[in-house]
């Protein structure tokens, strides 16, 4: 009897040492070995092997369970606002398609990567055990490395450099940017930054694999130089080489603005007039102060994650980093980003605000392009003559 009770006794404990060895916190960034994609992905559930919602055995898959930790809620939040105000973008925007201009066009694409972004934004399961199927070996191309997220950020980010070149081709070369930003040219452009991101992210058909050991994915740069190289790569592509076109055109066009500015307040010395300064001038410099702030968001947002992320990989950081509160905090930090910009359009652009009323009133919308110069029949003539010789009609 006493031999009896030891054994059962020997087998409960075996079963619970083996419990406390097995269960344990998995997180998305583990899976991946903190590569690019985990960085700001903030998809960290906590897991336990105990409580997989379904069975390998039966159908090849199994699947961790959702952890709603704080992060986790943030991000939903972050997706919920960005799927709901870039929607309310593209609706307003759509509205006026038959007058859209070339800001309005690239802004309304803006929206609509943000507003995927967002969508991608929702978390899902993790997967536990990934079959050798083709199913399977596309979900370790698609799902694991988080392609169509990191596509539509890109695109987002490429977007963004699009309007702030226009807008400096606009200021700078008015007579230039009449002949070139034309709606069909602006449309080639749009797909061809889509097309740019899709090559800048195309990479992870090749290197994330179904690993047959493990029967799960794997990534095959998942070493200390792998790491290295591919975080140079994601930090000079998506933030380093984007902030350089934008901090350049913006500087240029401030610089630019700034010479009319001056030239504007000779010609009202030289008549001696008290003329209040051009609408198209007032006009189109709040379009570019929107944009400057835009562009001011986004590196706010995005560099302190990016810059960690280098940081890490080059092994300045320690590993604690990953997985711990400042780095879920950046990510949601960053990902505040695909929300953002339509609370900035409503903030500073009168028009923008006067749509959104009009469509929350359900009342007729005014048929015009929403962030291009409108003309306005009463200018006095000193500012009708700088209008003539600086600002395009379309800009």
């Amino acid at each position: 009897m006493k031999s009896v009770n030891g054994s059962l006794m020997l087998r409960v404990f075996i079963i619970i040492v083996s419990g406390l060895l097995t269960t344990q916190t998995y997180t998305r960034a583990d899976s991946l070995g903190y590569g690019e994609e985990n960085t700001t992905m903030i998809m960290v559930e906590e897991m336990t092997e105990a409580t997989m919602v379904e069975d390998s055995s039966e159908t090849g898959w199994a699947w961790y369970p959702m952890a709603w930790r704080w992060w986790t809620i943030a991000q939903v939040i972050c997706a919920i606002l960005g799927v709901f105000d870039n929607g309310v973008v593209i609706v307003i925007i759509f509205q006026r398609v038959k007058k859209n201009r070339s800001t309005d066009t690239l802004i309304g694409a803006l929206a609509i990567a943000d507003l995927l972004t967002s969508v991608f934004l929702f978390p899902l399961p993790w997967a536990k055990h990934v079959p050798a199927t083709i199913l399977g070996r596309m979900y370790c191309k698609l799902l694991y490395p988080g392609f169509a997220l990191w596509l539509c950020i890109t695109a987002s980010t490429y977007l963004l450099n699009a309007i702030c070149i226009e807008r400096y081709i606009a200021v700078v070369y008015p007579l230039y940017f009449n002949r070139v930003f034309t709606k069909a040219k602006v449309s080639i452009a749009v797909a061809f930054v889509w097309l740019l991101a899709f090559a800048q992210c195309v990479y992870t058909f090749f290197v994330y694999i179904y690993d047959d050991e493990i029967e799960n994915c794997n990534s095959l740069i998942n070493t200390d130089v792998g790491r290295v190289v591919h975080a140079y790569y994601a930090f000079s592509i998506r933030l380093a080489i984007p902030v350089l076109i934008m901090v350049i055109t913006q500087i240029l066009i401030i610089r630019s603005l700034h010479v009319q500015s001056k030239r504007f307040q000779g010609m009202r010395g030289d008549v001696e007039t008290n003329y209040p300064p051009s609408f198209h001038i007032t006009a189109r410099n709040n379009v570019i102060k929107m944009m400057l702030i835009v562009v001011c968001v986004y590196v706010i947002t995005w560099t302190p994650n990016q810059i960690a992320y280098l940081l890490f990989n080059l092994g300045y950081i320690s590993s604690s980093y990953r997985g711990s509160p400042l780095h879920r905090s950046l990510t949601v930090f960053a990902f505040l980003n695909s929300c953002a910009n339509p609370i900035i359009y409503t903030s500073r652009h009168t028009e923008f605000r006067q749509a959104l009323a009009s469509l929350f009133t359900c009342s007729k919308p005014e048929i015009a392009s929403l962030f291009a110069i409108k003309d306005k029949a009463k200018e006095s003539p000193v500012a009708a003559e700088t209008k003539t010789e600086n600002i395009p009609q379309s800009a």
